[in-house]
């Protein structure tokens, strides 16, 4: 199963890096990072229904009450809006409940954020995902200053990008790539902050160098940009969490 990206723009690198990545497996150097931000786990979200599962099984129908569009949920003006990397409002992340023997991969209680794709029988239906097309994307109408999350320990390695933008969120074509991590390990934690708050987009896929993607468990909410908003142009993976 696989789902083909269209662009509308190239991506271009921003010649200023952010001004503090870490990467690490360390909780207490995670905890550090997520000091006066809200750390979303993905637990008790208002009209969600987590997909119970007990294997990194892909092609299983995913429940449209596990779907995850913005955080809060439901919200017309959300923090953070999410897709799977398909169309936006159609393919949204899956919430996923751990359980049995891969319960204890979710950093935060037992629910984790996904992905999930098109099934090549009936791309109506959508499908678990857990193979190199898996990817989760996430927009903050709001640019952030601090975003991060832990990387599922038992499924591969990912590419995880910070962007300005993301044209199918906002129709903005000046797509910036402010910074690539490639590639990222199981089981780590990625904390990206800047002392300007610029990233509008993260983005997490599956790592050439494996065949099966990660997942976020336990993610910090993003810390917001300061006031005045810069003028912009709005419009409507396996496990991970993110930090803000």
């Amino acid at each position: 199963m696989s789902r083909t990206a269209m662009c509308f723009a190239p991506l271009l690198f921003s010649g200023a890096m952010y001004a503090d990545v870490i990467i690490t497996t360390d909780p207490n150097v995670a905890a550090q990072f997520q000091q006066g931000l809200t750390v979303v786990d993905f637990e008790n979200l208002s009209g969600i229904t987590p997909q119970t599962i007990a294997s990194y099984t892909s092609g299983a129908p995913v429940s449209s009450s596990a779907l995850l569009f913005t955080l809060p949920p439901n919200s017309q003006q959300p923090d953070v809006e999410m897709t799977a990397g398909g169309m936006v409002g159609v393919n949204g992340a899956v919430v996923y409940k751990l359980s049995g023997g891969i319960a204890g991969d979710a950093h935060s209680a037992t629910n984790v954020l996904g992905a999930e794709v098109s099934s090549v029988d009936d791309p109506s239906q959508l499908v678990t995902g857990f193979d190199s097309g898996a990817q989760i994307e996430m927009f903050f109408p709001k640019d952030v200053s601090k975003v991060g999350f832990w990387l599922n320990p038992s499924l591969g390695n990912v590419e995880v990008l910070a962007e300005t933008t993301n044209f199918a969120f906002s129709h903005d074509p000046n797509e910036v790539i402010l910074d690539s991590q490639n590639p990222l390990n199981p089981g780590e934690f990625i904390g990206i902050s800047d002392a300007t708050a610029d990233i509008g987009v993260l983005k997490s896929s599956a790592s050439a160098t494996r065949v099966s993607p990660s997942t976020i468990s336990a993610m910090v909410e993003p810390a917001p940009a300061p006031l005045p908003l810069p003028s912009r142009l709005f419009s409507s993976w396996p496990e991970a969490e993110y930090s803000g």
